[in-house]
């Protein structure tokens, strides 16, 4: 049996309540009920899950507790090994104050212990369930991943329990839901952008589960890396002068507390609302490089549109869209490795494990040439794979990958990715090479992906209010013009060139890609339009406003080129501002030119 596998189901298990102490009505958290099934045990341990238990239980005049509210922190033990605190609190009639369970486990189980906490809360009785419960649960071995164990807390006699264990091709988190619908795609990506270059970020939301299970799930995206720095979903209030730290981190603050956060000489942060559903603070973080990045939105993207009413994407492809992105960067990482020096390594180690010493320190820069790595990747690329250099959770990784025997490192699922990904990427042209021909409307689509992570950037705009405005509209009416460009579809020749493009499907692009395609081949755009685009294409992440003022002047109308065999005329329901605004743009002014036709639709 595995290592693993012998560690009991759970290290300590606390149920702590509140109790009013003092003049002043303040709340004090006290433990009703404690089982450890660990040699570690202290009481130190047993103090700190009981004040992440209740991380603001100080304050006074708290009156208003949910009924049920779950979130999960985490403890760092000394030699690295991480802690999973699951923690549930109930507000159970006719007390007015919650009790907490807490279970403290090694495994990153969220369903398994999910389930357990609802066992527990259905059945809460501190006498007559919770203690033979909890005693039956440390006496189970741990199931196998995928497997399931019986809970027998009164033998035959009794009812029994079934717990399951999630899968080995699971990610540890259960569901990725929450992440998306608060943040949108385009914010997940610059998240795991700042989590890759080892930002300082600050997740802030009103209620505790949310900002752990952004958290949670914000770290299952970067597999195969493992976050090395401190990282504490749920931060005490008496921890608060823990984001003063000069090295990375990820804290998660309650909304309530932002006015501690913001008395704390912070360095720059990157700042997670998710209430608003906003990143702040990430402007000279290196996004994840095009076009790759752009795939991965695409699948990102597909899998929301294909959900088809269930409650939650699977996080099991949602996870492997992120690992095949990791996997077309590092694809030929092996290639800039010295195998002699990684042999000399391995034999090193393995002599100094016989012998029963300390295995020898190995630099990474020894074994491994990340100069001629980033040199020898697309122009396009170097700036962010130079900016991993230094970078923790690369380093340890990449020398976990040189290290491990072959024989074991061809089974892990990210090794077997990246021989696919290498696989299949032999037989295409590279996308940044210069040399493939890129068709109009994959051009749309990237104008499209590279316009949106522009719009999400909370930085000043540097193009003319008028270009933000009509921004706003597109993305505002883009059902609208989905809808009136299918009717066209019905009405036009099916396919159609464009200045400087290839033809293509009118019915098979969407109304982003449509748009993002006039403002690519439009014949002579102006100069407004012309530094809309260069922002699209340059990917400067300059945002616009959130709320951008409609200029009193006549708004601009969207003209198609037609095909050539088609005399030129603007297209009657391609407009994308409101009806009001376009009938007042065509009663003051003429119709413009299809000689110099104009963008302003995004």
């Amino acid at each position: 049996m595995s290592e693993g596998l012998r560690d009991p189901l759970f290290s300590e298990f606390i149920v702590v309540g509140l109790t009013l102490s003092g003049t002043g009505g303040r709340l004090t958290p006290v433990v009703k009920y404690h089982y450890s099934t660990s040699s570690k045990s202290s009481d130190v341990l047993l103090k700190t899950c009981v004040n992440f238990c209740f991380p603001v239980a100080g304050e006074v005049g708290k009156t208003a507790w949910p009924a049920s509210e779950s979130f999960t922190y985490t403890l760092t033990e000394d030699d690295g090994t991480r802690l999973f605190g699951f923690c549930r609190r109930l507000l159970q009639p006719p007390n007015t104050l919650p009790d907490a369970i807490c279970i403290l486990a090694k495994r990153q189980w969220f369903s398994f212990y999910s389930h357990m906490l609802d066992i527990l809360q259905l059945r809460f009785d501190l006498e007559a369930f919770v203690p033979p419960f909890i005693r039956a649960v440390a006496s189970t071995p741990p199931p196998a991943p995928g497997a399931s164990c019986v809970v027998s807390p009164w033998g035959e006699r009794g009812d029994t329990f079934r717990l399951s264990a999630p899968d080995a091709s699971m990610p540890p988190v259960a569901s990725f839901e929450l992440l998306f619908q608060t943040l949108g795609t385009v914010n997940v990506l610059r998240l795991v952008a700042a989590l890759v270059n080892e930002s300082r970020v600050v997740i802030i939301a009103s209620r505790l589960g949310d900002i752990s299970t952004i958290a949670h799930c914000a770290m299952a995206l970067l597999q195969p890396f493992t976050w090395q720095h401190v990282f504490i979903p749920v931060l005490p209030t008496s921890m608060i002068d823990y984001v003063c730290a000069p090295m990375p981190f990820v804290v998660g603050v309650l909304e309530a507390h932002r006015h501690l956060l913001l008395q704390q000489p912070m360095d720059e942060c990157v700042f997670v609302e998710v209430d608003k559903g906003k990143l702040k603070g990430d402007e000279l973080v290196p996004q994840l490089p095009r076009p790759y990045r752009d795939n991965l939105f695409r699948s990102l993207e597909s899998l929301q549109k294909a959900r088809n009413g269930h409650p939650r994407y699977d996080p099991r492809l949602v996870t492997d869209a992120f690992l095949t992105f990791f996997a077309e960067l590092l694809r030929d990482y092996r290639e800039h490795a010295d195998e002699v020096a990684v042999r000399s390594a391995r034999e090193a180690i393995a002599a100094a494990a016989l012998a029963g010493k300390r295995p020898p320190r190995v630099a990474i820069d020894d074994m491994f040439d990340h100069v001629k790595f980033v040199a020898a990747q697309p122009r396009e690329l170097h700036e962010f794979m130079g900016a991993l250099r230094g970078v923790q959770m690369w380093e340890a990784w990449l020398s976990d990958s040189l290290l491990l025997p072959d024989e074991r490192r061809k089974l892990i699922a990210f090794e077997k990715r990246l021989a696919d990904v290498a696989g299949r990427l032999a037989t295409l042209p590279s996308p940044l090479d210069g040399k493939a021909k890129v068709s109009s409307a994959q051009r749309a689509r990237e104008a499209v992906v590279g316009l949106r992570f522009a719009m999400a950037s909370s930085s000043p705009v540097s193009v003319s209010p008028q270009v933000a405005a009509a921004v706003g509209q597109a993305r505002a009416r883009a059902g609208t013009v989905a809808s009136s460009l299918r009717e066209k579809a019905a009405l036009m020749p099916t396919s159609f060139r464009r200045s400087g493009g290839s033809g293509i499907q009118l019915s098979s692009i969407d109304a982003d890609e449509m748009v993002a395609g006039i403002v690519l081949h439009s014949n002579a755009p102006s100069e407004q339009a012309q530094q809309a685009q260069q922002g699209v294409q340059g990917m400067t992440m300059q945002g616009v406003p959130d709320e951008p003022v409609i200029p009193r002047q006549p708004q601009p109308r969207l003209i198609m080129p037609p095909p050539p065999s088609v005399p030129a005329k603007p297209l009657s329901g391609l407009n994308l501002l409101p009806p009001s605004a376009t009938r007042a743009a065509t009663a003051s002014s003429p119709p413009p030119q299809p000689s110099s036709s104009t963008f302003f639709g995004l």
